[in-house]
């Protein structure tokens, strides 16, 4: 009997293509996938995230239209930093959990 698979969200800041996102694809369990959306934010500077929630949550919207998941994480501690709730409002968006860098970190105090 083939085990049934969790499919997981992860929104980043630039492309889901950059080579440190295959090695987290294979660290993953078994029953467990993702689907991977770039936002496409990262430009020269951080600052570009500044701002930037109704994209964000366009991303997020999109993502769960695409794909059966259980939930977001959201990548990139900039990402959070300069968009402050975005976790909460991408939650209500899209009614599934969403987790992000700053978050997790806060949770682990």
């Amino acid at each position: 009997m083939t085990e049934p698979t969790v499919r997981l969200g992860v929104l980043s800041p630039a492309t889901p293509n950059r080579p440190h996102f295959k090695s987290f694809e294979n660290i993953l369990p078994p029953g467990i996938s993702i689907a991977h959306d770039g936002l496409g934010l990262l430009g020269e500077s951080y600052q570009d995230l500044a701002g930037k929630e109704d994209v964000i949550l366009a991303h997020g919207r999109a993502l769960v239209d695409r794909h059966h998941i259980a939930g977001v994480m959201l990548t990139g501690g900039f990402v959070t930093l300069f968009n402050p709730g975005i976790e909460a409002k991408l939650a209500a968006t899209i009614g599934l959990p969403v987790v992000s860098a700053i978050s997790s970190a806060i949770a682990l105090r």
